[in-house]
C-alpha cells in the first residue's frame, strides 16, 4: 500500500462521515417535520373533540355573544339616536330663539 491510497482512504472516510451527517441531518428534520405535522393533527383532532363535546357550549356561548352583540348595537343605536335628539333639539331650540328674539325685535320696532 503506497500513501497515497492511505490519503484516499482518509479522503473517502471523511467524505462518507460527511454524506453520513448529511443523511442524519436530513432525516432529524424529517422527523422534526413529521413530529410538527404529527403535533398539528394531534391539535387539529384535539380541536374537533373539544368542538363535537362543546357544541352544546359553544351554541351557548354563541348565543351569549349573540345577545351581548345585539345589546352593544342597540346600545350604540340608543347614543347615536340620543346625540342626534340632542342635536335636533339644539338646533330647534335655537332656531325658537331666533324666532322668538326676531318677533320681539319687530314687535319694539313697531312699537
Amino acid at each position: 500500500m503506497s500513501p497515497h491510497s492511505s490519503d484516499d482512504m482518509i479522503l473517502t472516510k471523511t467524505a462518507v462521515m460527511m454524506m453520513m451527517m448529511m443523511m442524519m441531518m436530513m432525516m432529524m428534520m424529517m422527523m422534526m417535520m413529521m413530529m410538527m405535522m404529527m403535533m398539528m393533527m394531534m391539535m387539529m383532532m384535539m380541536m374537533m373533540m373539544m368542538m363535537m363535546m362543546m357544541m352544546m357550549m359553544m351554541m351557548m356561548l354563541m348565543m351569549m355573544m349573540m345577545m351581548m352583540m345585539m345589546m352593544m348595537m342597540m346600545m350604540m343605536m340608543m347614543m347615536m339616536m340620543m346625540m342626534m335628539m340632542m342635536w335636533f333639539m339644539k338646533s330647534a331650540v335655537l332656531l325658537l330663539m331666533l324666532t322668538y328674539s326676531r318677533e320681539r325685535l319687530s314687535k319694539i320696532v313697531i312699537q
